[in-house]
């Protein structure tokens, strides 16, 4: 049955590879390229934020003559040392004159060509004044609704609607406005987010004013959430790529600030303070107590509308960062936080480690030092009732090897609210050690081998977690170019999850002994920007299984993905791809798989049991100014009556959803 599947969209694809003949079609290769960087970074996330960031990148370019130290780092592929060659070699030649030069200095393992071209531009000497007004308007909707919808238990909203503008006067000026509502919620602009960027202003060198980020040094105290777990590239991810003060215009809304942050360069020395006064969801206990932030931002019912904007953040705080020469800097960030309302913990012994009270203050120090192809960062803090946290990354960056060593060390009592930095147990930076290694080697121009293990274990026990929980994780991956690409990633220990009865007595316990992937990629350019991707993906798990009644059993669940992918781009009028994908696995193994999406989203969907499902995604350039895309996607599960459950449920064993986008570029 499987076999038959595979040839049937085999076939399938074929069809389409003949269609495209037809198509004068232009250079993808660098757009594929910047996608395998983001799905080795977020392939378990949900988050969009980096995406979209690197969306506008690709469309409006870097100016690599003009650009700052935190600029560079965001480019996908750029690491601190590399970051330092560009700029030592603009301050000696007087910037660059060619891309070609920019590839010359780049030959090594860090960015590949294809990808700089995407990136950079070398516009000369111009003074940029120009007026850049941007809008997007996004629409979708699932075509089979819900039981929510069905029996009137969401508000009748089933459309998703996302609007942005963004309005930009040369390099000084800048203002963002994103509006969103989710499916079922009544309100169009139930999510609202803005931001005011001004540069160099009354001997400022930048005011933000609305909402924002703050993304510091290691992400100890201050940074936006990212999520690692079983990473596919072993050096990228784990990069700091601060970027300081960053205008928030995300559909994030458990995360960032609203009110003023302001920068200021004097010599050796930056200077950043900042205040912000924000509310945010979160579950009530009664009128001066709440039990945890509620960070799934809907609000479709009574229910969900009662957790909104339940608590205010008061936040005030400074950074101040002192270079002592060119690739040597220190550093200082203190926060502290107050709430309107006080955090309890409901269940002292199920969330001990848990934040209470209704006051927290946060500080670290760190150093980052740059000499040659070495990077060194470490970054310690402290936080409220003790709690501490510690982490630091070498790194060596050379003309055909990188090399990087990653420590953590973080208390079961800390507790950074609004930071985010490697871990590989919890994502809030609590209860776990560890120790990372990895390097990856460019033997030619594409082939290329990455490896790293990850070793760590948690500091305490926990209700959930009753012994000590130990793993390691490795990876290896060999790929050529972008032609073909295999991976083998493995993660093994004694990772204990404790389940309960009613009455809270635990009486059954899982141990996951190993879960271990293997995927082997095959891409081909049929003809010029024609691109075919075909994937097979394996996935085992080993566990074993107590419970009061059965006792101890081995359990071994396993897994298989196939997919075909087809890129096809005319110019820069019109393009397209097309996807199809077969998945079949046993008790509740996930696959996650990067899917293209509308421009500026970025989509990680998990799939489950057996089925199959395709999707098609098409973008139009209508004028100059004005781009369209949209995107209908079908997923159909085998042998089910209903997919999903509770209100979310679906009749039928079959779910589909279509979206649309427009583009304005004034």
């Amino acid at each position: 049955m499987f076999i038959i599947l595979a040839l049937v969209m085999v076939l399938k694809g074929i069809f389409f590879c003949f269609f495209s003949i037809l198509l004068m079609v232009s250079d993808l290769q660098g757009q594929l390229a910047l996608e395998d960087l983001f799905e080795g970074e977020t392939e378990y996330s949900d988050q969009s934020f980096d995406f979209d960031i690197i969306d506008r990148i690709i469309r409006y370019k870097i100016n690599i003559n003009t650009a700052k130290f935190e600029d560079l780092l965001i480019v996908p592929g750029i690491t601190p040392v590399t970051a330092i060659k560009i700029i030592r070699y603009r301050n000696r030649k007087g910037g660059f004159r060619s891309l070609n030069e920019i590839d010359s200095l780049l030959n090594n393992i860090t960015i590949e060509q294809k990808v700089m071209k995407e990136i950079f531009m070398v516009p000369g000497k111009i003074k940029n004044n120009k007026i850049i007004f941007r809008m997007r308007q996004r629409l979708l909707e699932d075509i089979d609704k819900s039981k929510g919808f069905i029996e009137s238990y969401y508000y009748p909203a089933p459309l998703k609607s996302y609007t942005r503008f963004s309005l930009k006067y040369g390099d000084r000026i800048s203002f963002g406005f994103h509006c969103e509502k989710d499916p079922g919620e009544k309100e169009i602009f139930d999510h609202t987010v803005f931001f005011l960027k001004l540069e160099k202003i009354y001997n400022i060198d930048r005011v933000v004013i609305g909402n924002y980020y703050l993304n510091f040094a290691l992400g100890l105290v201050f940074y936006r959430k990212r999520y690692f777990d079983l990473f596919t590239e072993p050096i990228y991810p784990l990069l700091s790529r601060s970027k300081g003060i960053i205008g928030y215009s995300s559909s994030n809304e458990s995360d960032g600030f609203r009110g003023i942050a302001l920068e200021k360069s004097k010599r050796n020395f930056n200077f950043y303070v900042f205040l912000s006064s924000n509310n945010f969801d979160a579950n009530s206990v009664n009128e001066n107590a709440v039990s945890g932030f509620y960070t799934s931002g809907y609000h479709r019912n009574k229910i969900e509308l009662s957790k909104k904007n339940l608590v205010k953040e008061n936040l005030n705080g400074f950074r101040i960062e002192y270079s002592i020469r060119n690739g040597i800097k220190l550093g200082i960030t203190s926060g502290k936080y107050s709430y309107n309302k006080s955090f309890v913990i409901l269940d002292s012994l199920r969330n001990k480690n848990d934040f209470s009270g209704d006051r927290n203050f946060i500080f670290s120090g760190d150093m980052n030092i740059t000499l040659r192809d070495i990077n060194i960062f470490i970054e310690t803090a402290k936080s409220g009732k003790n709690g501490y946290g510690v982490i630091g990354t070498f790194l060596l960056d050379k003309r055909n090897l990188q090399l990087i060593s990653l420590f953590r060390n973080y208390s079961p009592g800390f507790h950074s609210i609004h930071g985010n930095s490697y871990n590989s147990i919890s994502m809030n930076n609590q209860n776990e050690v560890g120790f990372l290694s990895g390097f990856k080697i460019k033997f030619t121009n594409l082939l290329r081998l990455s490896v790293s293990c990850d070793q760590f274990r948690s500091l305490s026990r926990t209700y959930f977690y009753p012994m000590i929980k130990r793993g390691v994780k490795t990876l290896f991956r060999l790929n050529y170019g972008s032609v073909f690409d295999f991976l083998y990633s493995s993660k093994k220990g004694d990772l204990r999850e404790a389940k309960n009865d009613s009455d809270g007595i635990p009486r059954q316990y899982n141990i996951l002994k190993s879960r271990d992937k293997l995927r082997f990629e095959i891409k081909n350019e049929i003809f010029d920007n024609c691109f075919v991707k075909i994937r097979i993906e394996k996935l085992w798990e080993r566990k074993n299984s107590y419970t009061y009644y059965t006792g101890e059993n081995d359990i071994v669940d396993s897994g298989i993905l196939l997919y075909i992918d087809l890129m096809v781009k005319k110019l820069k009028r019109y393009s397209f791809n097309l996807r199809q994908i077969h998945f079949k696995s046993r008790n509740n193994l996930v696959f996650y798989q990067f899917e293209r999406d509308l421009p500026g989203l970025l989509s990680i969907r998990p799939l489950i049991g057996l089925g199959r499902k395709w999707y098609f995604l098409v973008s139009f350039k209508l004028f100059k100014f004005i781009s369209l895309s949209s995107k209908y996607s079908e997923i159909v599960y085998y042998g089910v009556n209903s997919i999903g459950s509770g209100w979310n449920k679906v009749d039928g064993n079959k779910k589909r959803s279509i979206s649309i986008q427009v583009d304005f570029d004034f």
